[in-house]
């Protein structure tokens, strides 16, 4: 493999250089791997907490997941007793399809949604 080869394949997408977005061309995959050569990404530890459940079958968490949301606030609760952790006790987030600003599509004129006011663990 030549070295100008070798140099577009490895190329980083992600870059903050001010022409990023308008780049054309070949660039690295990123890939991160377990160990045992599995791929994963940021979906997987999310999927594990999801899904873990208690030994007698019950969720052990009570997540709800949403797509086509973005989160713009986490609110906690930095008042609990005996504790150094402040506990998270709800969001404010925009519901909708490209609803992060940089985004072409966004449309500035959708509103934040209340915070959450179920009890966020």
């Amino acid at each position: 493999m030549t070295l100008r080869i070798w140099n577009l394949l490895h190329r980083d997408i992600n870059k903050a250089s001010p022409d990023r977005d308008q780049q054309v061309g070949i660039f690295e995959n990123p890939t991160h791997m377990t160990i045992a050569s599995h791929r994963v990404d940021a979906r997987n530890p999310v999927v594990a907490v999801f899904k873990s459940t208690n030994p007698d079958g019950s969720k052990k968490y009570p997540l709800e997941l949403s797509t086509q949301f973005f989160v713009t606030k986490i609110l906690f609760n930095a008042t609990r007793v005996n504790s150094k952790t402040p506990r998270t006790t709800g969001i404010g987030f925009l519901a909708g399809k490209s609803m992060f600003s940089p985004d072409p599509r966004f449309n500035g004129s959708v509103k934040e949604t209340s915070p959450s006011p179920r009890k966020v663990s």
